[in-house]
């Protein structure tokens, strides 16, 4: 799980670097260079969503953090710290070259040889985090797979102790109905041999009678 969070935490950093890239371009380029209008608010309006989208991915960063082991926590909150500095030197540029250019009607012309190696850097990062993503990804499926493997050799497992525990409750009744009977067989020895004892004594008594007590009535 330790090595599962520490791969989301670098599939986020790599999405905040492009996130960084892309709001760079967009204000080094695409806004100093923005004609008044619907197309520069729009823009505007995009890196602001850029740098709110940038606060979010920090967040998430910090709470990876914190849930990895501690030895490694420390690392992990000096990268969130330098992304956070990045973070706000865009915003701080930002609002720079929105106040500098806040006035200026005329147009200014990106370095398309800038912007060429600005997206190029992009789509680099971009293809790695979706690889990052897509090796998570791999690696999630394998241990669902694991998991359901192991819950399913559980599960035979808990059937078969639930047939030894009805075949041994069937064998527990047989021996129930077994020692009943052997008790009703003891009781009705008891009887009989009771019966036996009564009437030995009655006998032994009729003999004394008739041999000693008889003669003399």
């Amino acid at each position: 799980m330790a090595a599962l969070s520490s791969e989301m935490f670098e599939t986020l950093e790599e999405e905040l670097d492009s996130l960084f890239d892309v709001i760079k371009i967009k204000t080094e380029t695409k806004l100093v260079g923005s004609p008044f209008g619907e197309g520069r608010k729009k823009l505007i309006n995009e890196i602001e969503r850029d740098l709110s989208e940038c606060q979010s991915l920090l967040q998430q960063l910090e709470s990876e953090a914190r849930s990895t082991p501690l030895p490694y926590r420390a690392e992990l909150t000096s990268k969130i710290r330098g992304h956070r500095e990045i973070a706000g030197k865009l915003g701080t540029r930002y609002r720079t070259v929105l106040a500098d250019f806040g006035g200026d009607k005329r147009n200014h012309f990106p370095d398309p040889k800038r912007t060429a190696i600005e997206g190029r850097n992009i789509l680099e990062r971009t293809s790695n985090s979706i690889a990052r993503s897509t090796a998570i990804a791999i690696e999630t499926e394998q241990i669902g797979n694991e998991v359901v493997g192991e819950l399913g050799t559980q599960r035979e497992s808990l059937l078969r102790t639930k047939t030894r525990l009805d075949d041994t409750d069937v064998e527990i009744s047989r021996s129930r109905k077994i020692l009943r009977s052997m008790y009703m067989n003891v009781i009705y020895n008891k009887l009989i041999l009771i019966g036996i004892i009564v009437l030995e004594v009655l006998v032994l008594a009729f003999l004394i009678f008739w041999r000693f007590i008889r003669p003399f009535m």
